[in-house]
């Protein structure tokens, strides 16, 4: 009872927070996801046994040559400029809060753990168990069928719950620059799906991330994040979009499972640049995932997060100082799907627009 009465506190003082964060930074893992899989194009999706080893969006960017339709058409001019927010003043852009020295600090193995990284750790345990807790309810109500969530979005809202105390224990809450973009998302798409994109330079955009996006949507996840406590519940519970990178069979299937998502209104999330930027510095963006959209005629949201790889380097298992002050997150205007837009060109758009708010030592080379 009393472990009840702690979620219940939990969850009222966090209620109309700004905060939407649905998993733990120090993982990479998914929003909930409704794998429902809907054959929404058989025709243009060839199936196969092969099993080549493949990321997520190279395994995207090969599937989208299976495909017959439209997505390689004529391309339409347009000027990335009229979509960006850019958010980050001179000083700002050209200021770099990347520590030379983090201080006394622990390794294990080639990772680092500095003071503030173990007090980061003990906010993650004593916040652990009404996670675990909230977790396990859902799981039994649903089990039960004593829930009307066919999304399963109540494993999300577990999440944020643990992951919006997290920030604000770890003084890492992130300044979102225009808000109300994100926030009036779910009206303005009116029942359309929406492919969201981000840089992604460290761990902690997943958190950061989320507190900037109003409503419900969908993460493509690496299937082994399923075995990672907690959130392997999570992942498992709200059936996330998974992926097995060594199974091109289930390659073809995530591509199926995002497009299903799309086409019935819900927003999907993925990171273009295929891989997390070590240097923070923006990478190429690979054109598979946004193929989806264009496959989809949905319109995407090109958002940029600044300087996560200050607070939570490659190097280190938690952060190694307070992201309070660095860490901004840019929400941009959505860019809307034009007919004969191609996913190159589509692609070539939408990382203009998120690298022209980026800190200078953020762009690409």
């Amino acid at each position: 009872m009393m472990q009840k009465l702690i979620l219940l506190v939990l969850c009222l003082s966090l209620r109309g927070s700004a905060f939407h964060l649905p998993f733990p930074p120090s993982s990479l893992i998914s929003t909930s996801v409704l794998s429902v899989l809907k054959d929404s194009s058989p025709e243009t999706i060839s199936d196969t046994s092969s099993s080549t080893p493949l990321g997520l969006n190279e395994a995207l960017n090969d599937i989208k040559h299976d495909n017959n339709d439209n997505t390689h058409a004529t391309a339409v001019q347009s000027n990335p400029e009229q979509y960006l927010s850019r958010g980050v003043d001179e000083d700002f852009a050209n200021k770099s809060f990347k520590l030379d020295n983090y201080g006394p600090l622990v390794e294990i193995g080639n990772k680092k753990v500095n003071i503030f990284g173990a007090y980061t750790f003990l906010i993650s345990l004593l916040t652990a168990l009404p996670y675990y807790l909230g977790l396990t309810l859902t799981s039994t109500l649903s089990q039960n069928s004593l829930l009307s969530d066919p999304n399963h979005n109540i494993y999300d809202t577990v999440g944020k719950i643990w992951s919006n105390t997290w920030l604000a224990l770890t003084l890492s809450t992130p300044l979102i620059v225009n808000k109300s973009t994100a926030t009036s998302l779910p009206s303005t798409l009116k029942g359309r799906g929406c492919l969201i994109v981000a840089n992604h330079a460290s761990w902690l955009d997943i958190p950061v991330l989320c507190t900037a996006v109003e409503g419900p949507f969908k993460f493509i996840a690496k299937g082994e994040l399923t075995k990672v406590p907690l959130i392997g519940q999570q992942l498992s519970g709200g059936d996330h979009i998974l992926i097995t990178r060594e199974d091109r069979r289930s390659q073809l299937q995530t591509f199926k499972s995002a497009l299903a998502y799309l086409n019935d209104g819900v927003p999907v999330m993925a990171f273009p640049e295929g891989q997390r930027s070590k240097t923070g510095r923006l990478e190429e963006f690979k054109p598979g995932a946004f193929s989806m959209a264009v496959k989809s005629k949905v319109p995407v949201l090109p958002i940029t997060i600044c300087n996560t790889h200050a607070v939570m380097p490659s190097d280190s298992f938690f952060p190694v100082q307070g992201g309070g002050g660095k860490l901004r997150v840019i929400v941009h205007d959505l860019v809307e799907y034009e007919e004969g837009r191609g996913e190159e060109e589509l692609s070539m758009i939408v990382r203009r627009v998120i690298e022209g708010a980026l800190p200078v030592e953020q762009r690409g080379e």
